[in-house]
């Protein structure tokens, strides 16, 4: 039986299919308490930031790149058994 998590994700896809053009990212915000992301068609969503162990305010030194990305990789993100994954470096 699938999770939620893979549920949303299907979802998500297999709706996305029906679209003709997908927005891009425009930016995306990792705080101590919220994640912002922006997309290029102006639609903006805000999320909680999980806690992390590090002793430092940078939880994850790759997040720049997330903007980088499709729009569909970042769903995938959602399946990770890390709360701040964000893959291979893109830069």
């Amino acid at each position: 039986m699938p999770t939620l998590s893979e549920e949303i994700v299907e979802e998500v896809q297999k709706r996305s299919a029906c679209l003709e053009d997908l927005p891009g990212i425009r930016m995306v915000a990792i705080s101590l308490g919220y994640t912002f992301v922006e997309l290029s068609n102006g639609t903006m969503g805000v999320c909680s930031t999980p806690r992390s162990d590090s002793e430092s305010c940078t939880h994850n030194l790759r997040a720049g790149a997330l903007e980088k990305k499709h729009i569909l990789e970042l769903t995938e993100l959602m399946l990770s058994p890390h709360p701040l994954e964000v893959g291979p470096a893109t830069f």
